[in-house]
């Protein structure tokens, strides 16, 4: 099946991610995209919610479908605007990237990981209108692997539950909490390996940094979700 690398931001986005153009021109080997929303452009799905934030998208949810002129078979590979992308997938790591629909390919961040029963203390938690959530485990939403078929069925159960998860927290961290919940609810996660997306600040991760790129052990991390935080990184 046909891939596309994505990622999407706004405009007070776009010089401090500097890097992620960068890197994918530099290092992705498959056509990729730099969706740059206009806030004009942007559909409102939220009651006042975030309060910050009245102009406000939530790309892991796959509010980029009709941005993209791909087939329901594509295969996205979204991350958030603060990642590097240090390298592409060697010839034995391509088959990490053949998702069937209906799947949802990610990596922890936190190692051991927490649940999203412990994920949703630190979320100024009200009235959780979500059952059965205590043990499932905690991905970063900030990468997922999908195809267009599948982000397109997860957005709409996305906005279908986006009123309870306005009832459920006051954070805007738990729109990735959401997105775990429905992962594990209506899709089937497929956990890759540490080394395709890490990053220094994750609790208990195996990354470290060697000579201005991310490693875990020996290997090269792919994705590094460096977070912004200033540095010296090679890719």
């Amino acid at each position: 099946m046909d891939k596309l690398l994505l990622s999407t931001l706004t405009a007070d986005y776009k010089v401090k991610s500097e890097l992620l153009y960068k890197s994918f021109a530099k290092n992705c080997k498959i056509p990729y995209k730099i969706i740059e929303y206009k806030k004009e452009q942007i559909p409102t799905r939220k009651k006042n919610w975030p309060k910050t934030r009245i102009d406000w998208v939530c790309a892991q949810s796959g509010d980029f479908v009709d941005w993209i002129n791909c087939s329901d078979d594509t295969i996205i590979i979204h991350v958030d605007a603060d990642m590097i992308l240090q390298r592409w997938f060697i010839d034995e790591e391509l088959k990490l990237l053949e998702i069937n629909h209906d799947e949802i390919a990610g990596c922890y961040c936190s190692y051991p990981p927490q649940t999203l029963g412990q994920a949703a203390k630190n979320l100024m938690p009200k009235n959780i209108q979500f059952k059965g959530y205590e043990n499932m485990i905690e991905y970063n939403a900030a990468f997922m692997i999908a195809t267009v078929k599948t982000f397109r069925k997860l957005l709409k159960i996305y906005i279908k539950n986006n009123d309870d998860l306005v009832k459920s927290f006051d954070r805007l961290g738990a729109n990735q909490w959401l997105i775990n919940y429905l992962t594990y609810k209506y899709f089937k996660f497929i956990l890759l390996p540490e080394y395709v997306m890490n990053a220094t600040w994750f609790t208990g991760t195996n990354a470290k940094m060697e000579n201005g790129s991310l490693y875990v052990k020996d290997k090269k991390v792919i994705f590094n979700h460096y977070k912004f935080i200033k540095g010296e990184y090679k890719y």
